[in-house]
């Protein structure tokens, strides 16, 4: 997740996403991160001071979500 968030401009010292396709409404697609210990880790850290979040339906009408997480040391 690094690379793509300092390519887009987001130059921070640590960076975290999640991703996911397909869930059909915001609600579904948190229960499926806090349902999954990796992302909800993401969504919890208190050390993330930076959050950014995305959405987007293809054409064919398939849905992605994401969210983009960072943090600077001191």
């Amino acid at each position: 997740p690094g690379e793509r968030a300092f390519d887009a401009g987001f130059c921070h010292t640590y960076v975290g996403e999640n991703i996911a396709a397909g869930q059909i409404d915001v609600e579904a697609v948190m229960r499926a991160w806090i349902n999954s210990p990796g992302h909800n880790r993401n969504m919890l850290l208190a050390d993330y001071v930076y959050v950014g979040m995305g959405y987007f339906v293809s054409p064919e009408g398939r849905r992605f979500w994401g969210q983009a997480f960072a943090f600077d040391l001191p």
